[in-house]
């Protein structure tokens, strides 16, 4: 699998982000802590100062053994 990190200042966003990846039987994940190697961008810097609240959310991708999986390659 595979890790999604994201992250938006924009509550419509937010919300459409959480929606769309939930409902995806290959991913797992949601709303998560910041994460403390993300470098803060000059965006999320205007959105602190402004008071909006930065929402980040994490995604894996479950491994099913089907895609990319060495021992299906022949």
């Amino acid at each position: 699998g595979g890790r999604l990190l994201l992250a938006t200042d924009w509550s419509p966003y937010a919300e459409t982000i959480d929606e769309s990846l939930q409902g995806n039987p290959e991913l797992r994940g949601g709303i998560s802590e910041r994460w403390p190697l993300r470098p803060q961008t000059k965006f999320e810097e205007r959105a602190r100062r402004r008071r909006h609240r930065v929402q980040d959310f994490c995604y894996t991708k479950i491994d099913n053994g089907e895609i990319g999986s060495i021992e299906n390659a022949q």
